[in-house]
């Protein structure tokens, strides 16, 4: 463990060498009414209430990050009484997927706009929630490995959602309010990561229809309201 904190605190000194390298300039010209990913009124009046819609969606967004995590492990351990290699396999394929698929999805994706693709990925998360709930009443020793399939649709809807959420925000930000926009939008993604264990674990005591359907809905309503 040791071993590890050192090597990760190296590898983030030198992530923080490789950052502090980029030159970034910012073109007025990318925000202007009718670009790609612009909005024909982009006044700090229209904008703002956008980015708190946009801000309250990715807090709805943001627990599909904890279901390999946190729903699932407690699903198939504590209410299916299914082996934890169950829980450990979907994690292993949730972080093996992401890494293989994460930029040639998000590039696959740049076909949409930034609003479309991440409406896509909240119908996609959404139904993956209801295919959890088909699969927790599927018969013992049909069930795990249902879960563990439908995590992998999860999983795309979470790489959808990961490459069009920052992309969406940046173009729809004022350019004079883009880091303080950013700063929000990550500050709403960390609220959305403390809260979802909790969350999660008081629904889940009272059975998978109280605990799928409502994230279902509710990442559906967020959907609904991005695009």
């Amino acid at each position: 463990m040791r071993a590890l904190a050192g090597v990760t605190g190296l590898s983030y000194l030198l992530s923080a060498a490789l950052a502090w390298s980029v030159r970034v300039r910012a073109d007025p010209r990318q925000h202007a009414p009718g670009q790609p990913g612009g909005l024909a009124d982009r006044g700090p009046a229209a904008t703002v209430p956008r980015m708190r819609l946009l801000l309250a969606a990715n807090v709805c967004y943001v627990f599909c990050l904890n279901v390999p995590e946190v729903a699932l492990p407690l699903v198939l351990v504590t209410q299916l009484h299914a082996s934890p290699a169950w829980a450990a396999g979907a994690f292993a394929a949730n972080t093996a997927l992401v890494v293989a698929f994460q930029v040639p999805v998000t590039i696959w994706m740049s076909r949409f706009s930034r609003r479309t693709a991440m409406a896509i990925s909240g119908v996609v998360i959404s139904v993956s929630y209801l295919g959890f709930l088909a699969g927790a009443e599927l018969g013992h020793g049909w069930a795990a490995p249902a879960l563990v399939g439908v995590s992998v649709l999860c999983t795309v809807g979470e790489i959808i959602y990961a490459g069009s959420s920052i992309a969406l925000v940046t173009a729809t930000a004022p350019q004079e309010a883009l880091g303080r926009t950013l700063a929000r939008f990550q500050l709403s993604t960390g609220f959305g990561l403390a809260i979802s264990p909790a969350v999660i674990t008081v629904l889940a005591a009272h059975g998978p229809a109280a605990l799928w359907v409502p994230l279902a809905a509710a990442t559906l309503l967020s959907a609904a309201a991005v695009r």
